[in-house]
């Protein structure tokens, strides 16, 4: 649903509400009505405020074995070789959400494809392809403990977390988990690209994407996805026998918990029909699409 559909079918459950006598067959007292009117009618047009947003420019950044530090621990055999018949590229998806004042986004779904119209092609083999994401699904444990976190790369390239030296909450994490921490320990430590400051409420995830030209998380959680700009990572390689330029398509899905803000609409229920009822029932979902191009050409 394109956002003219969504602001369309707010309005008609505006003016169903404005126009509804709750009051007669129900045990609803007419001097309550108007009350109740008000808030429902606050509610929706909180409702049409907001936003979900990708940034107009995606951050890329070139990752080049002449950029890689001399005290870092040395690059995996198997990154050096993709190094030679790749350039790799730290992308970063900035999003913005901007909820319902008190009502947060419950959960949130991003899908970002990069070069879709030519997965059917005979040039396959020149895709660009996902190395690593952030985040994946091993952090939501390391985001349960901490929501700041200072991210660089290890020497596979993946994006790895620097924290003090383990102690206490992190030796209670899993193996996976673990595995994604650079611990600082006697002075420090060394990641091979960094520090990337990324900041995301703990929340529930869920994310695909290595291997592959697409990338997907879902956010989950009332607690979690908020009011907040969030910043997505995909470490990307293309072929370095590919001319044509890297295009890439964002889409953003973001839901409410219906059950947690109904209240308010509860006795209008019986006004709303069809695609309006489902609409709400189903999280008043706001959706956004962006199409970048030609993404690595000032990287």
């Amino acid at each position: 649903m394109n956002i003219e559909d969504r602001q369309q079918l707010l309005e008609e459950a505006i003016e169903l509400v404005s126009f509804s006598d709750i009051h007669l067959g129900d045990k609803i007292p007419e001097k309550e009505a108007d009350p109740l009117k008000k808030k429902a009618v606050a509610l929706l047009e909180d409702l049409k405020k907001e936003q979900v947003e990708f940034s107009p420019k995606l951050s890329v950044y070139p990752l080049t074995q002449e950029d890689y530090p001399t005290d870092a621990k040395p690059l995996l055999t198997d990154i050096k070789k993709k190094m030679r018949e790749h350039n790799l590229y730290k992308v970063d998806i900035p999003i913005t959400l901007k909820s319902a004042p008190d009502w947060a986004f419950s959960s949130l779904v991003c899908n970002v494809a990069f070069c879709r119209d030519e997965e059917d092609s005979k040039q396959v083999h020149l895709l660009p392809i996902i190395h690593d994401i952030f985040p994946s699904d091993e952090w939501q444990e390391i985001l349960s403990f901490q929501e700041s976190l200072t991210l660089g790369l290890d020497e596979n390239l993946a994006f790895r977390a620097e924290v003090e030296k383990m102690e206490g909450k992190w030796q209670q994490l899993g193996g996976e988990a673990q595995a994604k921490l650079a611990v600082q320990v006697g002075g420090g430590i060394k990641l091979a690209f960094g520090p990337f400051f990324y900041r995301i409420r703990q929340a529930k995830i869920r994310s695909r994407g290595r291997g592959n030209v697409q990338a997907f998380w879902e956010l989950q959680g009332t607690k979690y996805v908020n009011e907040q700009d969030l910043m997505l990572g995909v470490i990307l390689m293309v072929p370095k026998s590919r001319s044509k330029p890297i295009s890439v398509i964002g889409a953003l899905e973001a839901h409410h918990d219906f059950q947690v803000w109904s209240a308010n609409l509860l006795p209008f229920n019986r006004f709303f029909q069809g695609a309006i009822q489902q609409f709400l029932e189903g999280g008043a979902a706001i959706q956004k699409t962006q199409v970048w191009q030609n993404i690595t050409q000032l990287a």
